[in-house]
């Protein structure tokens, strides 16, 4: 069975600087390390941002984005792999 990962909503909708936080969940996974290398930010009219993250559980991440700089809009992905 495939792994199934599911970005939750984030912890606020708007922000001048952050941090935004995202519980990222990662079921039916082995040997799973989530990092900061694997997240893609997407981001629009030159929007920045730090990326962070720590484990919360054993199936559980949080994704923090913070030092956001820019107004538009900012969104992160986790490709496959």
């Amino acid at each position: 069975m495939a792994p199934v990962v599911t970005i939750n909503p984030p912890s606020t909708d708007a922000t001048g600087w952050g941090p935004v936080n995202y519980v990222v969940n990662i079921v039916d996974a082995t040997d799973v390390v989530l990092t900061e290398e694997d997240i893609v930010l997407e981001a629009t009219s030159g929007v920045t941002a730090q990326v962070h993250v720590s484990q919360a559980k054993d199936i559980d991440y949080v994704v923090t984005l913070d030092n956001i700089r820019g107004d538009s809009t900012l969104r992160f992905t986790i490709p496959a792999g």
